[in-house]
């Protein structure tokens, strides 16, 4: 490769890195203001009844809420339910938050890893989903069958190393070009 053209490329590769973490910036700045989260009032208005299996309430909190989250709340006769991208199946007391296993009073803390365009950011998805056991109404003080279930979902965002690898690649190959076009124009001052 010429000087001339390691030097191009490694001012294209700089300057698309930079704009990309600009970009990544922009992609990560939180601007919504959602309502409020899950309460236990939200999980009173359900309709519970002796045939409920699974009563669940968990928030949702995106990457771009200032504050506040989007709540799913409900109730279901079944003893599977899939909330969002969460499946929650239920076998007696025993909660199983996709595939993995919570007895009661224990909390499945999970993060999945999303790749993105932008080389210098990871999107991330935080879960903290807890078995509560068995449902008490707070108007209602009868144990019913229902098995309580609450939870976080968070939208989150990592630097990826791969915007550090782009950026020093430029600068490498910047580098490079300037000291081979350096050298060979001594090279030639001295034929000359």
């Amino acid at each position: 490769m010429k000087p001339s053209s390691k030097r191009t490329l490694g001012v294209i590769l700089i300057a698309l890195s930079v704009l990309a973490a600009a970009i990544g910036v922009c992609q990560i700045t939180p601007l919504a203001d959602l309502g409020m989260p899950c309460w236990d009032a939200d999980i009173d208005r359900q309709e519970i009844n002796s045939s409920t299996r699974i009563v669940y309430c968990i928030n949702f909190v995106p990457l771009d809420a200032v504050s506040g989250a989007w709540v799913d709340a409900g109730s279901t006769d079944q003893n599977e339910i899939a909330v969002r991208e969460i499946h929650l199946r239920r076998d007696g007391q025993i909660l199983f938050i996709n595939n993995h296993m919570l007895s009661t009073g224990e909390t499945y803390d999970g993060i999945r890893w999303t790749p993105s365009v932008n080389p210098w950011i990871l999107f991330t998805r935080g879960f903290v989903i807890k078995n509560e056991g068995l449902f008490t109404s707070i108007e209602s003080p009868t144990i019913t069958d229902a098995l309580y279930v609450s939870g976080n979902v968070y939208e989150g965002w990592r630097i990826n190393p791969l915007g550090f690898i782009i950026l020093g690649s430029g600068i490498w190959l910047f580098w490079q070009g300037k000291k081979e076009l350096k050298q060979e124009i001594l090279n030639t001052a001295k034929a000359g």
